[in-house]
């Protein structure tokens, strides 16, 4: 079964910031250079950069550690194994 994250969206970033526009003096607006990219593209595209991707989190558990059964969780586990790599997050807290 796939989830469809709304918030994931370009319609979501650009009504988001029509909001800001509307609702704020200084105009703020939210940026998305990774919108486009899928999960494993997201992997690809952090190793190759070093990104911290040990201190980048995707649960929405809010523990200690991930669960590692909800559905952001699983795409992450999904990306890393796509990708043929470690999540470096789980190494990290063992």
């Amino acid at each position: 079964m796939l989830f469809f994250f709304p918030d994931n969206t370009p319609e979501f970033v650009e009504r988001f910031n029509e909001m800001l526009k509307f609702g704020t003096l200084v105009h703020p607006s939210v940026y998305t250079p990774l919108i486009s990219m899928n999960k494993a593209d997201i992997v690809r595209r952090g190793l190759e950069i070093d990104a911290p991707l040990e201190w980048s989190w995707s649960c929405y558990e809010g523990k200690e550690k991930p669960c590692g059964v909800c559905e952001s969780c699983l795409r992450r586990k999904r990306a890393f194994e796509m990708v043929g790599t470690k999540d470096p997050l789980l190494e990290r807290i063992g």
